[in-house]
């Protein structure tokens, strides 16, 4: 079920209070053989950057650390930068992308880190303000575009039809989903729709139809809608061609979409709408009044960009105990056709995941530990390639919406050795409630990794896949190999797409063990048009696997025969499955003592 939310807040309690003592004049990792830079809310970059005379910006703090990585005697110190309590709205991202923003190759490690007990919130949103009446609702204005919007930090519904929770269904492709689409020209690609599935507009400009398409989801702007009986819904570019030249995921009959974005669908509270130049609707209804309220709409995409190059990579840096919120992502605005995972594409030739309030690349000895990722528009850490020896564990993901982690997002196959993403360490998040906008997320993803570990994290709440390891449907042998998925709690997932499983893997992935996970209460949507899903599912080219000592439960079996436990797909050789564990309940009790234990540890 999902995470009670009781449980939730004692979690965040938890994690805003680990690893924290008593509030003291200097942190004890502030030494005689440490270099510590402060900055804080009230302090000013002509300062020196001590605890009672801090910085005001971390670019200030930034230049001193760069200073410090360069000369002696601080060379080869470990350096802290210590941010105190307060909200800081990012004007634009914090790049790390010189080898003196990180540590050495000697073990000295740069480190960006709350103060101890006090909480710090990096934000890439702004406040909306100035809201006035307009019949049922209010409006406001915004000089930028965004596809969020969260009223007193709760996410606010964007104007939809069907209202949240419910879909329509289409009737075909082409008016008959078997025909090659690359025998009709573009402008004359088109899907039906029953009259009574449809409502009927005036106006289609800007409305966006969101299709749930097995194992994918398409955000398709509308051109135009005729009507002759069933009415024929026809695209805009680039998404058309996208969307119709693609096998795969298929096109079948009958599969699910809502509306959004039309200020005619506004018909509950908190609704909203945001025109093409740049007025917010918001709607009144339950005497809502938005300016008795903090209305934040997110800028940025990324907060923290991380990134080396081939010759000189960042090492040894850490990101621990902030607080990240209100990124956003626009790219949608043209239109989004992802193949799977939201990817865009099945061979890159441009970044085509989706960015992370954390991204980085070609940097070893990263550690992403004790954050809380919250109301993004996005990603919460993603990574495009090049990322070896690193850890992320101890955080929280929260209300995002797209995935909670991304890696090796750039899926190069048999990469070079400076772009592998290979030795890293995911244990002990906690995940809930992401996919929120893009259906596509796996909670977790992994493109071509190798020596990657997935321990011990809370998985629950999401649209699609929880755990997703592998990419390139082949059985030929790339960089990836011993993987291992052990000991993860996941539940209510798959919950809107299909064709997905709480635990999937893709290619070929010799000496790779899943192993001892709990598996419970994932139910097939009602909505999803294609019935399959699996609860362990190793796809096209999976081989050199071993499934053992998982337990699955609470899963839905009662009258859907293409909805089973284990999965191994057709022509798949050299995996093996063992029993299936007959866990006690207690031990998801053990799951979560270790996950606590982990972070209490770490």
């Amino acid at each position: 079920m999902p995470i009670d939310r009781l449980l939730l807040f004692f979690i965040v309690l938890f994690f805003s209070t680990l690893s924290r003592s008593e509030v003291i004049d200097n942190p004890a990792f502030c030494t005689s053989a440490t270099v510590c830079f402060f900055v804080a809310k009230n302090g000013s970059d002509d300062n020196s950057g001590s605890i009672d005379d801090p910085f005001f910006s971390l670019d200030r703090a930034q230049y001193f650390v760069r200073y410090s990585r360069s000369n002696s005697p601080s060379k080869e110190a470990d350096i802290y930068v210590v941010v105190r309590a307060g909200i800081y709205e990012f004007d634009k991202p914090l790049y790390l992308t010189t080898p003196e923003d990180g540590g050495t190759v000697n073990g000295a490690r740069t480190t960006y880190i709350s103060f101890p007990g006090e909480k710090v919130i990096f934000s890439g949103g702004r406040r909306i303000t100035s809201w006035s009446k307009e019949g049922l609702n209010y409006y406001s204005n915004s000089n930028y575009y965004f596809r969020q919007l969260y009223v007193d930090g709760r996410r606010a519904v964007r104007a939809r039809w069907p209202n949240q929770g419910n879909y329509s269904k289409l009737k075909d492709w082409f008016g008959d989903k078997n025909i090659d689409p690359t025998s009709i020209s573009k402008i004359n690609r088109f899907i039906t729709i029953d009259s009574e599935n449809l409502l009927n507009l005036e106006n289609w400009d800007g409305v966006e139809l969101f299709l749930q398409r097995e194992f994918g989801q398409e955000i398709l702007r509308i051109e135009r809608v005729e009507v002759a009986g069933e009415k024929k819904v026809f695209f805009k570019e680039p998404e058309n061609s996208n969307a119709f030249d693609k096998k795969f995921p298929r096109k079948f009959s009958n599969q699910s979409f809502h509306l959004e974005n039309s200020k005619y669908f506004i018909d509950s509270p908190y609704e909203w709408y945001l025109d093409p130049v740049g007025k917010i609707l918001i709607s009144g209804l339950g005497n809502f009044d938005p300016n008795m309220a903090v209305m934040t709409a997110p800028k940025l995409s990324s907060l923290i960009f991380i990134s080396g190059d081939d010759g000189a990579p960042l090492h040894n840096l850490t990101i621990s105990g902030f607080v990240f919120s209100y990124t956003g992502w626009i790219d949608p605005m043209n239109g989004f056709s992802p193949v799977q995972a939201n990817i865009e594409k099945r061979v890159l030739v441009e970044k085509n995941y989706i960015p992370g309030a954390i991204s980085a690349s070609k940097v070893s000895g990263l550690k992403i530990l004790d954050n809380y990722f919250n109301n993004l528009g996005g990603v919460g850490f993603s990574s495009g390639s090049g990322l070896k020896n690193s850890t992320i564990k101890c955080n929280i993901f929260e209300d995002i919406s797209a995935g909670a982690i991304v890696l090796d997002g750039d899926l190069k196959a048999n990469a070079s050795v400076s772009d592998l993403t290979k030795y890293i360490d995911v244990s002990s998040n906690l995940v809930s409630r992401i996919g929120l906008d893009y259906y596509g997320a796996a909670a977790i993803f992994a493109g071509y990794v190798s020596n990657l570990t997935v321990d011990n994290n809370i998985i629950s709440d999401a649209p699609y896949t929880g755990i997703s390891v592998g990419w390139g449907w082949t059985e030929k042998q790339t960089q990836m190999q011993e993987n291992n998925i052990t000991g993860n709690s996941i539940s209510n997932v798959m919950n809107v797409l299909s064709d997905g499983a709480p635990i999937y893997l893709l290619s070929s992935q010799p000496l790779s063990n899943i192993r001892y996970n709990v598996i419970d209460n994932v139910n097939l949507s009602n909505w999803a048009t294609f019935r399959f899903m699996a609860g362990i599912y190793l796809d096209k080219g999976v081989s050199g696997v071993t499934v053992e000592d998982n337990n699955i439960s609470s899963f839905n079996l009662a009258g859907e025969k293409r909805v089973v436990p284990y999965f191994d797909q057709y022509g798949n050789v050299g995996n093996s499955f063992n029993k299936e564990s007959d866990f006690s309940p207690e031990y998801k009790k053990i799951i979560k003592d270790r996950f606590f234990n982990g972070c209490k540890n770490k």
